[in-house]
């Protein structure tokens, strides 16, 4: 590593020299850098080993992640990575082990005057928690935590909700295509509730009120939602525990948003600003279903 005090490069030796394979990891804590050497105990899981800890207190607030390849030599050398990704996270009540990652930070934002500030995570093992407060999303203005992810073209969401933990009758929370960030934007959601069932509402232009198509005879605790764009027409459907089959939900709505590009992701709303909705979910998932543009050869071919 280098070293901010003397400006030099520092090495602390190799592991398992000669290998021509290995798993790997570096780790930032606050100023602490953390490397790993891994090992897949053959079901897939890695176990993960210290091989060496150090202080860099001089970074900066922003910095760069990525692969390097150096030869030492003067040709080039070709190495070839699989499995990399990089994740951003926070430090939970109990210090995670080290052959276990931390629950991730989600990309996620308070929308309008929400009384308590919201959140949302995805867990190691893939469950995704999305807390929030917010008087309602209804009317011409939302209050609401968005846990969000920008895209564009047609896209397909989908979760499985495993609880939803409110108490408001009309405290909403599932999946939401939206325009823009503001609080009276157009969108397109598909919420489980309190108590009122299963809602799918819409607001169809920028600052107008919302439309909204609701059943309390679907009380599910736990459901597939999904909610889909074509175009400019927006669907929404549900599978019920153990169900094959998609059904289709609420209404059908045509409106174009603003943009090319716009957000898909979890709402949630606890219809009261003194408290937190919490909603728990596995298998979230968007898919962008926009047909790839054909590629013609040179000539026309």
């Amino acid at each position: 590593y280098g070293d901010p005090n003397n400006k030099s490069s520092e090495n602390y030796g190799c592991v398992s020299t000669g290998i021509q394979s290995a798993w790997i990891k570096l780790e930032k804590r606050m100023n602490t850098y953390t490397s790993f050497i891994g090992q897949d105990d053959g079901s897939g899981n890695i176990d993960w080993t210290v091989m060496k800890s150090f202080d860099i207190p001089l970074m900066g607030d922003s910095f760069n992640v990525g692969l390097a390849v150096c030869s030492k030599r003067w040709y080039q050398m070709e190495v070839v990575f699989e499995n990399y990704s990089t994740d951003s996270y926070y430090f939970p009540s109990a210090a995670p082990s080290i052959s276990s990652a931390p629950t991730a930070l989600v990309p996620s934002v308070d929308i309008g005057a929400v009384g308590l500030a919201g959140s949302a995570s995805e867990s190691s093992t893939g469950t995704w928690t999305v807390s929030g407060s917010g008087y309602d999303i209804w009317g011409r203005n939302d209050q609401f935590h968005y846990a969000n992810f920008v895209h564009s073209g047609d896209v397909a969401v989908t979760i499985f909700v495993e609880n939803y933990d409110v108490e408001h009758y009309w405290a909403k929370a599932g999946l939401m295509i939206r325009d823009t960030l503001a609080t009276n934007s157009m969108h397109y959601s598909l919420f489980m509730t309190g108590g009122a069932g299963l809602a799918q509402m819409w607001r169809g232009c920028t600052n107008c009120g919302m439309g909204n198509s609701q059943t309390a005879s679907i009380k599910d605790s736990s459901l597939w939602l999904r909610v889909q764009k074509v175009g400019n027409v927006f669907t929404a459907s549900y599978k019920k525990v153990g169900g094959t089959e998609w059904v289709a939900f609420g209404s059908t709505q045509t409106m174009a948003f603003t943009g090319d590009s716009f957000y898909v992701g979890i709402a949630n709303t606890s219809h009261d600003n003194a408290k937190i909705g919490v909603l728990k979910g596995t298998n979230f998932e968007v898919v962008e279903t926009t047909p790839a543009p054909v590629r013609k050869l040179r000539g026309g071919q």
